[in-house]
């Protein structure tokens, strides 16, 4: 049997000026939750991310989702 040691993965690198941009966030729920969770989403927005973000208290119904 060989005796093997791995390297550290080096960090991801940030770019400059890159903050604003969007990214992805994904997790798994089963297909009732995504249904459900659709479902409210749609109640406060028709745009996911801005729904997402007032059902979290994070922007008010009135506010933009980009700073």
């Amino acid at each position: 049997m060989r005796n093997t040691t791995h390297e550290a993965l080096p960090q991801p690198r940030h770019e400059r000026g890159t903050g604003h941009l969007a990214s992805a966030l994904t997790f798994y729920v089963t297909r009732a939750q995504r249904a459900r969770i659709l479902r409210i989403l749609g109640q406060l927005s028709d745009d996911r991310a801005r729904a997402l973000l007032i059902a979290l208290s994070e922007i008010e119904a009135g506010e933009g989702v980009c700073p």
